[in-house]
């Protein structure tokens, strides 16, 4: 029973493993033509500084699909801010309110490159006109139950919108996010025209289609050799001063979904590294139930082999003894598959949660992929049922009926000559195993340790009892916008108040700023903000002054820079000095603030220009008092309710965001846990079963130990001393491996903590303390029987 349970258990996290690994490598291989769409990124270099990002500028799509011949379609899908969850847009149908996700702009080839499912409307057309909009079917669910969508008009605070298509989304895994899509036509032509001919401003995720025929690598060359030629002749136009140069490249449309080294990326986007981790792990824990069931295999084996002897005499042969033990290992191994699908089945809604996806195992089974996973689980227990079988089939078969009836058991002979011990053969399993185990705890010792460090690290602000309360972006709002901010602030339990276009842990915008040398430009990033935003967050002002509540109505432009930005620009007076942008507005610099992470840990501090505006905010940063926040939002959303009553409230909590930063590691972290629980369980199970079955066979010479005077305490550690050097052996082969990998994955941070010697000492002594109480809660029964039982055992 502990045989099969250990493998079902096995098999079980094996196929949890399977189909998330399997549903993350399926993003964007269902398109047609997948292997001839592209998406465009952006490499630009300024003064020998190097940016990839994934946007590119507006007009990129439109000038190379009647430039370049090598286009198929190309298409653009406007920038929409990914890292913020709350950034929901709002439509109204019938005077009543809706929230959808994601809203983007696109050109209305979008749907000639991705051919989503229409279940409404015309792929072709359905971006073709001004003010269209095309849903998703979850949105058109939301809003119009089971009736049509097509034709129907939704409004915004902006303008109103036909629905001209809805398409299916949920059985289409892609980094394509968005929930609805307006077309660009939409927009003013005034705006349309000034980013239409501007090469630097970056406001799209560009793809193409390639026809037939053409190359990737050729059209690329093609792409950077006219989109240069045209951004020489827009910088002399402009007459910029600019030391660098701009390269596009092709990414597979497959691999979007596993690049994240872009910047203003999809920040669901995964490294393929994690990926491979699991999949070894899953590897691993199968090998570790494989392992057990070979183990005790064996071990059972070796109290048959009186029967195989008797069934040499009565003249079985080898083929006939072979079938037998195959087959009873592939009944048992069957057996054990069906008890780990119905527990796959059964914690399938826990495993969603965990890695927040919607998978199920009959879909798999059922997915054009099915076929593949079905074909793997028939594989699995033909090889498990050959590998557990072989045993007693083709070794023990070999055994002399003399020999075995002489009850020679130790040694697997032919002919009288020794080949190898099973001993020797169950402890290079049992080592295997342990491998795996100690290797899985210290893993998960030195990422919580990471996690647990980035979590107490300063990050050059305060961002405690910080509320962040996303506004709405309609005209309308703007002109009582001074008027709510008011009310927010007449609570005794709000201490301060504070307006903000950028927040850290949020996308910050980037510019090309120059100070008095025109020859030293820079892509620098940039926030703006209102007053008191340093003295909520605690940001210290090194030098000069903050931004005063009369800022507003100064003329002139302020800016504040970071201790890196005053470093990169390079004056040595920084202060008084007078910023200029690459789209003609200036300003005067009047203070240096102290260097504070507003991003993640992964990257070092950046400069960063922070531009004072009380008008362009997107976010009102409120600081409270300190187990109020059932009060605060109690009063916030009284004060909301009243001056956005068709709109949806949306929060947060500063500190909650930035810890949303490293979603993806914390989910690492509790995977290797569980995993790591999954492993130790599995080999105790295992070290059980087969320590049940040494102790048996050493019953007698246990029962002769005590006679001699031997003590419970000296019989334990007899029993257990094996085990612990396997151990130990184990450790020393599982800690450079450790070392190696997670080094890798502790580099990717700017900020680590250093792997210490204490974590790799406690992975083993934890993995030695589980192995010895499993030894003693098997061995506890035969040390306090009376020796003249144990003397009479056969």
């Amino acid at each position: 029973m502990l045989n099969i349970i250990g493998l079902s258990l096995g098999i079980a996290v094996f196929v949890f493993i399977y189909l998330y690994v399997q549903s993350e490598f399926r993003y964007d291989k269902h398109w047609k033509g997948f292997d001839k769409i592209y998406r465009i990124t952006t490499e630009y270099n300024l003064n020998d500084q190097s940016e990839f990002v994934a946007l590119t500028p507006f007009l990129l799509a439109d000038r190379i699909e009647k430039n370049l011949a090598g286009v198929d379609n190309a298409t653009k899908i406007f920038f929409s801010d990914p890292s913020d969850v709350n950034d929901m847009s709002t439509l109204i149908y019938n005077d009543k309110v809706f929230e959808v996700p994601d809203i983007t702009l696109g050109d209305s080839n979008v749907f000639r490159i991705f051919d989503f499912d229409f279940v409404e409307g015309d792929y072709f057309s359905s971006l073709n006109k001004a003010n269209s909009i095309v849903i998703s079917t979850e949105v058109s669910k939301m809003i119009f139950g089971g009736e049509k969508a097509l034709g129907k008009k939704l409004k915004t605070h902006i303008r109103e919108y036909t629905i001209t298509g809805v398409f299916e989304k949920k059985s289409r895994p892609s980094h394509l996010f968005f929930d609805a899509i307006v077309s660009i036509s939409s927009l003013p032509a005034e705006d349309t025209k000034i980013i239409g001919s501007d090469w630097f401003w970056m406001s799209c995720y560009t793809y193409v289609k390639l026809k037939s025929g053409y190359q990737k690598e050729d059209f690329q060359f093609e792409l950077n050799e006219y989109t240069n030629d045209e951004i020489r002749k827009y910088v002399e136009q402009e007459e910029l001063s600019i030391k660098g140069y701009s390269n596009f490249s092709l990414e597979e449309i497959d691999d979007v979904h596993f690049n994240t080294s872009l910047l203003y990326d999809n920040p669901e986007n995964i490294d393929k590294l994690y990926l491979f981790v699991f999949a070894i792990i899953a590897g691993f824990i199968l090998l570790t139930a494989s392992i057990n069931y070979v183990n005790l295999a064996t071990a059972r084996s070796l109290k048959r082999a009186k029967e195989i002897g008797v069934f040499k005499v009565l003249g079985a042969i080898k083929r006939q003894l072979s079938l037998q033990y195959i087959s009873e290992s592939l009944i048992l191994t069957t057996l054990a598959f069906i008890l780990a699908l119905s527990l796959v089945e059964l914690l399938m809604p826990q495993f969603n949660i965990l890695v927040g996806k919607d998978l199920t195992l009959i879909g798999s089974l059922f997915s054009k992929d099915g076929i593949v996973f079905g074909l793997l689980l028939v594989i699995m227990i033909l090889v498990l049922s050959v590998i557990s079988g072989i045993f007693p089939a083709f070794v023990l078969s070999y055994l002399q009926p003399a020999n075995v009836l002489k009850g020679n058991k130790l040694f697997i002979s032919k002919e009288g000559k020794a080949r190898f011990t099973t001993a020797g053969l169950r402890k290079l399993l049992v080592t295997i195993q342990y491998i795996v185990a100690i290797g899985m705890i210290i893993s998960t010792l030195i990422i919580y340790e990471q996690m647990m460090f980035l979590k107490k690290q300063d990050l050059g602000f305060d961002s405690r009892n910080v509320m962040v309360i996303n506004l709405p972006q309609d005209t309308a709002f703007s002109e009582r916008a001074h008027e709510f901010i008011d009310k927010l602030a007449d609570n005794d339990s709000i201490e301060m108040l504070s307006v903000a276009g950028n927040l850290p842990g949020y996308t910050s915008g980037r510019m090309m700023y120059y100070t008095s040398d025109s020859t030293n430009i820079q892509s620098l990033n940039f926030f703006i903000v209102g007053s008191n935003f340093f003295k909520l967050l605690g940001i210290p002002l090194l030098e000069g002054d903050s931004f005063s509540e009369n800022e507003g109505h100064a003329k002139e432009r302020k800016y504040i820079v970071n201790r890196a930005a005053a470093d990169t620009l390079g004056d040595d007076k920084i202060i008084g000095s007078i910023l200029h942008s690459t789209t003609g507005s200036t300003g005067k610099i009047v203070g240096v603030v102290g260097n504070f992470h507003f991003s993640s840990l992964y990257k070092s501090v950046e400069p960063l220009v922070i531009l004072f505006s009380d008008k362009r905010s997107r976010y009102v940063l409120l600081k409270i008092r300190e187990n109020s926040r059932d009060t605060v939002i109690a009063h916030i959303t009284k004060v909301w309710n009243k001056y956005n009553s068709t709109q949806y409230l949306h929060y947060t909590f500063l500190d909650q965001k930035l810890e949303s930063l490293y979603k993806g590691d914390y989910k690492m972290l509790s995977l290797f846990t569980y995993f790591s629980l999954f492993v130790i369980f599995i080999s105790s199970l295992g070290l059980y079963g087969l320590s049940s079955f040494l102790i048996e066979q050493r019953t007698k010479e246990l029962g002769i130990r005590k006679v001699l005077g031997g003590s419970a305490n000296n019989i334990l550690v007899l029993l257990a001393r094996d085990y612990l050097k396997l151990v130990a052996l184990a450790g020393i082969i599982a800690s450079p491996i450790v070392y190696i990998l997670l080094g890798k994955w502790l580099n990717m941070f700017a900020l680590s903590i250093k792997m210490q010697f204490w974590e790799f000492a406690a992975g083993i002594l934890l993995v030695m303390l589980i192995a010895f109480i499993t030894v003693f809660i098997r061995a506890r029964k035969v040390m306090h029987e009376k020796p003249s039982k144990s003397l009479y055992f056969e």
